[in-house]
């Protein structure tokens, strides 16, 4: 086992249980934050997920991609839509939740159609400027900018 592979298991098993216990509220209590940081917490542990197949087999397309999708682009604006929620209420939350999912299938449509601008290496953390052009690439920096 690698060194990158087990960070990866280990953030993957961390955000799981974080993302079992943030569902378990929204289930007793149906408060719409709840849900919203489950979502970011599952699609934290998706990236993660990939980060340890990765740190296993090597980078690839489909893991550099996963990876990128939910740790770079939709896990930070969702994580801010549970904020929307508890500070905004759930008229505004709403609102931002149904702007979020069409942009998240958008981001979704353009990650995994996005060409590939360099071999991704093996082994170390690939940087998405080093792999991707622009498109997915702002994606990331307006997902982050926007949700911060």
């Amino acid at each position: 086992m690698t060194l990158i592979s087990a960070l990866g298991a280990l953030a993957a098993c961390v955000s799981i249980a974080f993302a079992l216990c943030t569902a378990d509220r929204w289930v007793t209590r149906r408060r719409p934050h709840e849900l919203a940081w489950t979502e970011s917490l599952a699609m934290f542990a998706l990236a993660s997920g990939a980060y340890w197949w990765a740190g296993a087999v090597g980078w690839n397309e489909w893991n550099f991609k996963v990876f990128y999708l939910f740790g770079a682009i939709l896990n930070v604006p969702f994580l801010a839509l549970g904020t929307v929620y508890l500070l905004g209420g759930e008229e505004r939350g709403k609102a931002v939740r149904r702007g979020l999912v069409a942009m998240s299938f958008f981001c979704a449509g353009v990650v995994l159609v996005a060409p590939l601008q360099a071999a991704i290496p093996a082994v170390g953390m690939p940087e998405g400027r080093e792999i991707f052009g622009v498109g997915p690439r702002i994606m990331a920096a307006v997902g982050s900018g926007l949700g911060a």
